[in-house]
């Protein structure tokens, strides 16, 4: 059988840190959201970027752009510096909530709010927004990007055609178990479609056992999805040749702040940092069934080749796996063994 495609995708952004709900007492972290240093050790960017090399494999890093608005280029650059000198993939993350928060700069915010959602914007505004975002990763990055992914995952058609009008032809966007677009053509689990002429290769959705008050859906995360459900999906694909598989994970995930003032102090997760590396590890492993691929490695082929003729199948966890992770998100924190 042909092994299925595996690719780990690390949204790289900074934290507002609640400075759009209260201007007056928060300000935004920047670097040091996504290093969170312990001891003088990171336990966000840096433990990513240790645990993927020590396992031989590379990640996608969306980077996120519009902080530029506010910060300037300096902080996003040097993490950026620090991905490329690792040998890893970026490509372009857009939040626009920083666009309404650059207007503190001169004492103001808009009159009407703020807005962190591309579905809030028409067309237009994102044929403009996407102008801008590709003119910050360039300059940050030095290369165009291939890639976009929206800030919280919402997506809609005009999303799409702005992304086909300015050029790009790739997207990671949707995740049906984080957001439900209003259009039914866009809610899908996986593998990879098209619209407007732009491949859109979705986080992985699957379904877990239903709890009361539970959606079933589930977004494929390091956070909220144990080992033992991600290696589940991943045997799935590969069985049902239902690849490509997208994981989501952030740097935030690897540690909890215990403190959100702008000099935060921050606490490891080793069950979730456990998590991650059992995750790469067995990839590594299993390389001869799940090549762990970057968006830019498969570019060329997840574009020009024609869709699966046949649906994407819905890949299924069990108790097992939401057993695992009841244990290790919920009861062992409570136990104080985070």
């Amino acid at each position: 059988m042909t092994p299925t495609d595996v690719c780990i995708t690390i949204d790289t952004e900074f934290t507002i840190n609640g400075a759009l709900e209260f201007p007056q007492g928060r300000e935004p972290i920047g670097l040091p959201s996504l290093q969170r240093l312990v001891g003088g050790c990171s336990h966000g960017l840096g433990f990513i970027l240790d645990t993927l090399e020590r396992y031989g494999l590379r990640g996608t890093f969306f980077i996120e752009v519009m902080n530029t608005w506010y910060l300037g280029d300096g902080p996003m650059g040097q993490a950026v510096g620090e991905i490329q000198a690792r040998g890893h993939d970026l490509q372009l993350h857009v939040h626009p909530c920083w666009q309404s928060l650059s207007g503190r700069k001169d004492g103001t915010i808009p009159a009407d709010g703020y807005t962190d959602s591309v579905c809030d914007m028409g067309r237009d505004a994102l044929v403009a927004l996407l102008g801008e975002a590709r003119e910050a990763f360039e300059r940050l990055t030095g290369h165009p990007p291939l890639a976009f992914r929206s800030g919280s995952l919402v997506a809609h058609r005009d999303l799409f055609a702005a992304l086909a009008q300015t050029g790009f032809r790739l997207s990671s966007t949707l995740c049906l178990g984080v957001f439900e677009p209003a259009e039914p053509e866009l809610r899908v689990e996986g593998g990879r479609c098209r619209f407007d002429g732009v491949t859109e290769v979705p986080v992985l959705t699957y379904r877990s056992v239903k709890l009361p008050g539970r959606s079933s859906y589930k977004a494929a995360t390091v956070i909220g999805s144990s080992f033992s459900e991600l290696k589940t999906l991943i045997d799935q694909a590969y069985r049902l040749e239902a690849g490509p598989v997208v994981i989501l994970t952030h740097a935030a995930e690897f540690s909890r702040a215990a403190d959100t003032s702008v000099s935060p102090v921050y606490v490891p997760a080793p069950l979730i940092q456990r998590r991650f590396e059992r995750l790469c590890r067995f990839l590594r492993d299993h390389a001869d069934r799940y090549r762990t691929l970057t968006f830019s490695e498969r570019f060329a082929d997840w574009t020009s080749e024609p869709l699966p003729a046949r649906a994407q199948p819905t890949l299924h966890c069990g108790l097992l796996g939401l057993g695992e992770r009841l244990i290790e998100n919920n009861l062992l924190p409570r136990l104080g063994v985070a």
